[in-house]
């Protein structure tokens, strides 16, 4: 299901996962966490990145559970303009005791089109 491998520390603190988009476009966005086959979703994020509210959220699982399962993060993306040639970028950046996991972010991006696009990307877990 995961091309994108996120390590994240045994011992360190709660790790987050933090979205953002690039060209000035309009994100609606969920975040999920599955269990080790894929399934059984657990939302642990959702939000618009046009608010005040910071688009950062705390992976709330005891860190030994997490071996294995997966993050997904999706976003409807728009031009609040509208036009042709709009691009789009979506990146999640995780952290774990203020620093940056390796192997990221996870960088989405390309054409808007169609405008609004559905735009989706994963990463596994792996504990280090």
């Amino acid at each position: 299901m995961a091309d994108n491998i996120v390590q994240i520390k045994t011992g360190g603190g709660t790790p987050q996962i933090e979205l953002s988009f690039g060209f000035v476009q309009f994100a609606q966005y969920k975040i999920f966490l599955w269990d080790i086959t894929g399934k059984n979703p657990v939302e642990i994020g959702e939000g618009v990145n046009v608010d005040n509210v910071p688009d950062k959220f705390p992976i709330n699982e005891p860190i030994p559970n997490l071996a294995g399962r997966f993050i997904t993060w999706q976003a409807i993306i728009a031009s609040p303009t509208g036009g042709p040639g709009q691009q789009y970028s979506m990146k999640a950046t995780f952290t774990q005791d203020n620093s940056s996991l390796p192997n990221g972010p996870f960088t989405k991006q390309g054409p808007l089109a169609p405008d609004p696009l559905i735009a989706f990307d994963k990463a596994k877990i792996q504990l280090v």
